[in-house]
């Protein structure tokens, strides 16, 4: 038995039961792949298994059914995303069978994609790149729109323009379901001046781990340069909070504590009801006014 002479300043911890153990690895390994990425994987499985149904074949890979389905595959799609599939696969794979991956970069295989790919391979197709013609072109069009959206478009279109950004990193995903609130910018970053702005970005494609970068977009990039992405970023920061904006707020918290439409109208020093707009925009709300004597 090894004893430590260092006495330990760790306090005691409850020892863990295997089935705990086993619920808490599996809810670390679900987050060792990002759930878009995780999506991904589940549909190349999907391929996998309907192609061994079709066929007849065991779903456990082996040299030759793997090379059979590359065969296959490469009549349908892209060879060079029979690669991502076959990565997928694998990893959706490898806890049933621990040797898929060994299986994956075996001669016979390495051998039917490159066939593949030289028989119906075919370049990459690249989108082309925006100029700064682009973006003034642009500008001439939305510059002087007043229009929310115009303003968040602006600003995205800019700062991914001079961030060097991914166009994913200042969305969120149609699908809700594929939403992670870590990788959300949250407007308490953002820090700005006459010359500069600049927010933290939690995570990005090339930063696994969270670890984040500060973006930071200056209007002294180039001094011949006729686009400015300062004006604009504050621009749309104008629109999102406005004069009001902080009166709206303070109103539709007090509702919500259930304080009395009466004592919220004696706070805001309004000389009427007006003030019940702010909490008509939220149903739930409405519906607790009515129960006060307001609306």
């Amino acid at each position: 038995m090894i004893i430590s002479t260092i006495p330990s300043r760790q306090s005691k911890w409850d020892a863990w039961t295997r089935e705990h153990f086993i619920s808490e690895r599996s809810i670390i390994l679900g987050q060792a792949v990002d759930i878009a990425t995780w999506k991904s994987y589940g549909s190349a499985l999907n391929s996998w298994l309907n192609f061994v149904k079709t066929h007849n074949f065991p779903v456990e890979p082996s040299e030759e059914n793997f090379s059979f389905y590359v065969t296959y595959m490469s009549y349908r799609i892209k060879p060079a995303s029979i690669k991502a599939y076959l990565s997928g696969i694998c990893q959706q794979l490898e806890p049933h069978f621990p040797g898929v991956h060994t299986l994956r970069k075996t001669f016979l295989i390495q051998q039917t994609l490159k066939g593949a790919s030289r028989k119906s391979g075919s370049p990459p197709k690249r989108k082309s790149a925006l100029t700064i013609e682009d973006i003034v072109l642009v500008l001439s069009t939305l510059g002087d729109s007043a229009a929310h959206d115009d303003k968040l478009f602006l600003a995205m279109l800019t700062t991914a323009f001079f961030g060097l950004m991914r166009l994913g990193e200042l969305t969120q995903p149609d699908n809700p379901a594929l939403n992670n609130p870590r990788k959300f910018t949250c407007r308490t970053s953002v820090s700005i001046s006459e010359t500069e702005f600049s927010f933290f970005l939690p995570a990005h494609k090339a930063d696994p781990f969270f670890e984040g970068n500060r973006i930071l977009i200056s209007n002294q990039i180039a001094a011949s340069c006729p686009v400015d992405p300062v004006p604009l970023f504050a621009c749309y920061l104008v629109a999102q909070i406005a004069g009001q904006s902080l009166r709206a707020g303070g109103a539709t918290w007090l509702a919500q504590e259930g304080v009395p439409p009466h004592v919220i109208q004696a706070t805001g020093r309004w000389a009427s009801n007006t003030f019940q707009i702010y909490i008509r925009k939220h149903p739930i709300l409405a519906h607790l006014f009515a129960f006060s004597g307001g609306l």
